[in-house]
């Protein structure tokens, strides 16, 4: 539930941004286009993800724990988990070919941080 707390707030700082750019780049145009003076720049920016995600909480728990549980506890997916992705890409993408894992992924950070931890005997 914390990720989806962080996921909203980001979701939100995002969309304020994004506001604010709209609203600077309406106060550029206005002196040429006097009808943007008015315009709410939060009616140029979709509030769709967030406020679907913020309507199903539930849904969104339950997905991030189902996805959470597809990384191992060094930060990484393994291989079968990542082969089954991308063919479900490359179908839903009607690709003529799957992608090789070690072309869609790169968990070579993850590992090799896992190499050493294990060597001075952490556990997760």
């Amino acid at each position: 539930m914390k990720a989806l707390k962080l996921f909203l707030d980001g979701a939100r700082r995002l969309t304020c941004c994004a506001a604010n750019g709209v609203k600077t780049r309406l106060d550029d145009l206005a002196p040429k286009n006097p009808k943007l003076v008015d315009a709410d720049p939060k009616s140029f920016v979709d509030l769709n993800l967030v406020q679907e995600v913020e309507a199903d909480r539930a849904l969104a728990s339950c997905m991030y724990d189902d996805m959470v549980k597809s990384f191992t506890s060094a930060g990484h997916v393994d291989e079968e988990t990542q082969r089954n992705d991308l063919a479900i890409v490359k179908l839903v993408a009607e690709a003529s070919e799957v992608v090789p894992n070690n072309k869609a992924y790169d968990f070579s950070f993850a590992r090799q941080a896992e190499t050493q931890l294990n060597k001075q005997g952490w556990k997760p």
